[in-house]
């Protein structure tokens, strides 16, 4: 049985649309790709600011500038604290 000339068409439609989402699906997927370093360069880079932060305000509740500091109050919490980051390397002490 022979496909009449709308059935070709019908299926060549189908074709094209199924190649342009495919198309698509890879742009999408290449641009994932490139963006990949920069996203975790981003989060790297935001890991990093939070560990200074963290310093900042640990040292400034150990030193006395914090007076109001919350980890001023707990010394358990600022003690553990403290054991973390020195052993993740982040913090040094002398």
């Amino acid at each position: 049985m022979e496909a009449t000339e709308s059935e070709e068409a019908h299926d060549g439609g189908h074709r094209e649309r199924r190649r342009t989402r495919d198309q698509q699906e890879n742009m999408e997927e290449d641009m994932d790709r490139m963006r990949a370093p920069q996203m975790e360069w981003n989060r790297q880079r935001s890991r990093q600011s939070n560990t200074e932060k963290l310093k900042h305000r640990l040292l400034a509740a150990t030193v006395g500038e914090g007076k109001t500091s919350p980890l001023r109050t707990m010394p358990q919490e600022r003690s553990q604290t403290i054991k973390k980051l020195v052993a993740s390397g982040d913090l040094w002490t002398f």
